[in-house]
């Protein structure tokens, strides 16, 4: 993903605050000089100053705009370039967004699928879930091999 993407990304999030804003503000626009205008106008302003995904997490956080995780499910966006670090990117929006690589539906109940995720693949199971950079180490995680595999 190129940087401008990245900032597409962000910028969309952005949007997405402002709508919360709005929404926590409703048909009652505060009058100028109370306390709830100038909060208002100070989570306006810092939406502004938003420009990267730990702002985004820091906004939430200090204006309880609800939970990171539940933000970013709901907006479905594509974090993985935004990030170094994979355990931020919930397994819920991979699983709602990224493109399943395969799966297998064992006999005994168990499953395991692989999705690619931007630049990681992503080994989910019914108990835990790991991201790797190559589908190789994901598919070997899962216990997915060619033959097993629903979908390879």
């Amino acid at each position: 993903m190129s940087d401008i993407n990245s900032d597409e990304i962000i910028k969309s999030m952005k949007s997405s605050l402002k709508v919360r804003v709005d929404e926590w503000v409703g048909f009652d626009i505060p009058n100028e000089g109370t306390e709830d205008y100038e909060r208002w106008q100070s989570m306006l302003l810092d939406i502004e100053d938003v420009d990267n995904i730990n702002g985004v997490r820091e906004y939430l956080e200090s204006n309880g705009m609800g939970e990171f995780d539940d933000f970013l499910i709901c907006g479905e966006w594509d974090i993985s370039e935004l990030v170094d670090d994979p355990s931020i990117v919930p397994i819920e929006l991979v699983v709602n967004t990224a493109e399943e690589i395969a799966s297998q539906q064992r006999e005994d109940g168990s499953w395991s699928t692989v999705y690619k995720y931007g630049k990681w693949f992503v080994s989910v199971n019914e108990d835990e879930s790991k991201f790797f950079d190559d589908v190789e180490s994901a598919l070997a995680h899962a216990g997915i091999t060619e033959e097993s595999s629903d979908d390879i």
